[in-house]
């Protein structure tokens, strides 16, 4: 098992037990380690979500996007982001492209 995965794995256990700040950090050694595998960024996006980090989980939804942008949960979950943030234009747009895919 590479680091990134064990970092990974970890981080996503952690999740699971709503233990958001402790996933975020071990998500941020993932990403330090692979910055290209989008579930990294999906899932430390989720965490910041669940601490109303709004802004700052877009900007991870973002970089999830640029790497697959097929995966339509993403875009759900960005346009719930942008949702929070009273910007109903934009979560119109990525709740669209969520039905879209």
């Amino acid at each position: 098992m590479t680091k990134s995965s064990t970092y990974k794995k970890k981080g996503e256990k952690l999740y699971w037990e709503s233990k958001y700040l402790e996933a975020i950090k071990n998500f941020d050694n993932a990403i330090k380690v692979n910055p290209k595998d989008y579930m990294i960024w999906f899932f430390r996006g989720n965490c910041k979500y669940e601490l109303e980090q709004y802004e700052q989980a877009v900007k991870d939804f973002d970089e999830a996007i640029e790497l697959n942008p097929k995966d339509y949960i993403i875009w759900f979950c960005r346009g719930s982001c942008k949702y929070e943030l009273e910007q109903y234009e934009d979560a119109i747009n990525n709740l669209d492209k969520t039905i879209e895919l």
